[in-house]
């Protein structure tokens, strides 16, 4: 077939979208001239959005601006003034609390010195009285004796008198200050105290907030009115382009363009060329000869694209083998590992011809079971690509979750390997495999975490692939279940072009190729 035979011939020429666009070509002339009105309305529409875009980008600076400002005033204010402001207030406060000890010092002196000077003269005072009163009542009382007494020590009180004096203006001195004007500093330090820059600080911040606020307010009308604004332009352009078209274009054929039935049509005709597919290119191996496919470090979606096989054939061949032989009988089955040349060779056998291989009784079950080991630890991809994270923080709502994501190949065949460990793990009285034991070793075969262990040298295992073995048969109906609701879900959101459909991305598969993965070299011969 010629690349551009389609082309050259005519081919789509009778197809339904062919004559719609050539009805429509044929009114071009008619088009031009009805599409001024539409032009005109494009200019006007172009207008209005012109003038709200200005009107957006003006309410857009000046929103800028007072953030700014409103910014700049919190930030400056916090790095510079406050800490000068801060370390006046604690001069401040140490002022206060000088002037507040002075005060409680100078009040203390003045109990002390009155009390010390004024109780003395009162107790002089009292004793002169009380001799005056014993003289009195003598019988031979002299009143010119007394008056002499008196009279003869005239500076005895003038020196007292003046004593008092001198203690009362050494107390005056003492008070630096007077006590009135100490009580007014004092009260006015305790209000400049009070009033400490933080407040200005946190109304500064409030402001700084509200203002972010306003802002994103702002920001939010921007949007609303640019999305109102285009989409009222949007009506009006379409809806007089519609106008347009209508008036210009039969709209029943173009409503009656069906793609699906130009899809058929093409689909049909297309295999009526015959088109012959390559044939798959055979790799030699320099060891076990010629290799039909490759199976070890296959990707399970592209083997079932291949073969339409949801399982591969490798696994139900080893698992259904592997029962027939007692397998499940025998002690360490799994653990115990299979002589290497037959590994390697059963290996071969099934990359020859997976159709024809056979599983007589040169291979033993160990043999088997380390092919199928291999298999699933050499795919492409996990079979069940399940984070180490998420297999110890689990539920088995999130298990079966997680398995109704997965492609039918990787569900079905992992449903396949987990339903056989379930039968070895019934045995494990007779072939010593507890599940434990069965966790150990196929957690690094089926989630490919590699190197998780807590010792060197053992596999680290956890509870989720024990809980897939004892209770597989919930999980999976489940899962099943919960896949067929998503993709019913899917159906109802995907569009009815056959072109969006998955299988209309490839018409034919006619061959893949890949590397052999074997502990041997191969020679690739073209």
């Amino acid at each position: 077939m010629q690349p551009n035979s389609l082309a050259t011939d005519n081919y789509f020429e009778d197809y339904n979208f062919s004559q719609t666009t050539q009805h429509y070509e044929s009114s071009i002339e008619k088009t031009v001239e009805s599409r001024r009105e539409l032009i005109t309305c494009l200019k006007n529409q172009i207008e209005i959005l012109l003038k709200v875009k200005d009107s957006h980008e003006q309410r857009r600076k000046k929103v800028k601006a007072v953030l700014a400002e409103k910014n700049t005033n919190y930030i400056t204010f916090r790095t510079r003034d406050i800490v000068k402001l801060q370390k006046n207030y604690f001069n401040k406060c140490t002022e206060y609390a000088s002037l507040q000890q002075q005060i409680l010092i100078s009040s203390h002196e003045d109990n002390v010195v009155d009390s010390h000077f004024l109780s003395p003269m009162m107790a002089r005072v009292s004793s002169d009285e009380t001799r005056k009163s014993n003289d009195s009542n003598r019988p031979d009382f002299d009143s010119h004796s007394i008056t002499s007494q008196d009279n003869s020590n005239p500076n005895k009180k003038n020196s007292m008198a003046g004593f008092i004096t001198q203690m009362r203006s050494q107390l005056a001195n003492a008070a630096a200050t007077d006590p009135s004007k100490q009580a007014s500093r004092l009260a006015k330090l305790k209000k400049e105290i009070n009033d400490t820059g933080i407040r200005i600080l946190e109304f500064l911040r409030k402001k700084q907030a509200e203002t972010a606020i306003h802002a994103m307010r702002h920001v939010e009308a921007i949007l609303i009115g640019k999305s109102d604004a285009v989409k009222a332009v949007m009506v009006t352009i379409c809806k007089q382009e519609e106008d347009t078209l209508l008036n210009e274009v039969d709209a029943n054929t173009i409503y009656n363009m069906d793609s699906k039935r130009d899809t058929d049509r093409f689909l049909i005709e297309y295999e009526k060329l015959g088109f012959t597919k390559p044939k798959p290119v055979y790799y030699d191996n320099y060891y076990h000869g010629r290799c039909k496919e490759i199976l070890f470090g296959s990707n399970l979606n592209d083997y079932y694209l291949e073969h339409n096989r949801t399982v591969p054939l490798l696994v139900t061949k080893c698992i259904k083998e592997l029962e027939l032989l007692g397998g499940l009988e025998k002690e360490g089955i799994y653990r115990i590992s299979g002589r290497q040349s037959n590994v390697d060779a059963l290996k071969s056998e099934f990359e020859k011809d997976e159709e024809a291989a056979v599983l007589d009784s040169k291979y033993d079950v160990f043999t088997i079971a380390s092919v199928l080991k291999i298999y699933l630890r050499e795919l492409k991809q996990p079979l069940f690509n399940l984070t180490m994270r998420d297999r110890i923080d689990y539920s088995s709502n999130m298990l079966q979750t997680k398995i109704s994501e997965l492609s039918k190949p990787q569900r079905d065949t992992l449903q396949v390997v987990i339903a056989h460990l379930a039968k070895v793990k019934d045995h494990s009285h007779i072939n010593k495999m507890t599940i434990k034991n069965l966790s150990v070793i196929f957690t690094p075969a089926l989630f490919h975490d590699h190197n998780q262990a807590e010792n060197v040298g053992e596999w680290y295992c956890d509870k989720v692939l024990e809980d897939l073995i004892c209770q597989y048969q919930v999980i999976f109906t489940n899962a099943e279940n919960q896949n067929r609701i998503l993709q019913e879900q899917r159906k109802l959101q995907q569009p009815s072009n056959i072109l969006d459909s998955p299988s209309a991305s490839v018409l034919s598969l006619p061959f893949s190729v890949g590397g052999i993965v074997s502990t041997q070299p191969s020679i690739r011969l073209m």
